[in-house]
């Protein structure tokens, strides 16, 4: 038989032993509890939470304003009266008693100041003015002597309230609505006007804004 050249078992492929591939270098773990139990995290954590707290309350309360748009409370003169209205050397004395109501015409919000006025509720106020003797200038003079022989003297109340709206279990912050009362009031030495007497007048009020 004829031998093969050697030559052709050097052109054969030849598969030897695979090469194992590189291991990954595997770093130590840490245990979770280790993280999570750091202060870092448990701080992390409980600013989170009082994050959402305060955006869900934040929400619920524009809702709730939104819904519940308050009203400004309506606010009446009911009687009033001088006893004393005097202006001597250009001083002006006066007493003036009055009597005011104030409703809180909101079907849902509770007002509070003081006490605590429920919805569709009115108040009543006995309110007494003193005072004097009071520095006045020339044109208040003037003012007067007219109103005097007209029988009715102007004067504006002017009234400041600190209160607070509470709608179903919240509460806002607090306000400081003003009211105006622009009385027309019968002279005390006017026979006529004292007949005609005091006609109630309704207040402006500043909006709970």
């Amino acid at each position: 038989m004829a031998q093969q050249p050697k030559e052709a078992y050097l052109n054969e492929s030849y598969y030897g032993p695979t090469i194992p591939a590189d291991q990954p270098t595997q770093r130590p773990r840490i245990p979770s509890t280790m993280h999570q139990c750091s202060p870092y995290a448990l701080l992390c954590h409980a600013f989170k939470a009082l994050t959402i707290v305060i955006i869900v309350i934040g929400i619920t309360v524009l809702t709730l304003w939104l819904i519940y748009t308050p009203q400004p409370l309506k606010v009446y003169v009911e009687s009033a009266n001088l006893t004393r209205f005097d202006l001597n050397d250009s001083s002006l004395s006066f007493n003036l008693y009055a009597n005011l109501t104030v409703r809180n015409p909101n079907k849902r919000g509770e007002i509070y100041y003081k006490h605590v006025q429920q919805k569709k509720n009115t108040t009543a106020f006995d309110l007494s003015y003193i005072g004097g003797p009071l520095k006045v200038g020339p044109s208040v003079n003037e003012t007067y002597g007219r109103e005097k022989d007209e029988g009715w003297f102007y004067v504006g109340v002017k009234f400041y309230t600190k209160v607070r709206l509470r709608m179903i279990i919240i509460n806002s912050v607090e306000y400081a609505p003003q009211g105006d009362c622009e009385l027309r009031l019968p002279a005390p030495t006017n026979e006529t006007s004292m007949k005609v007497g005091f006609q109630r007048t309704k207040c402006h009020v500043d909006q709970f804004t």
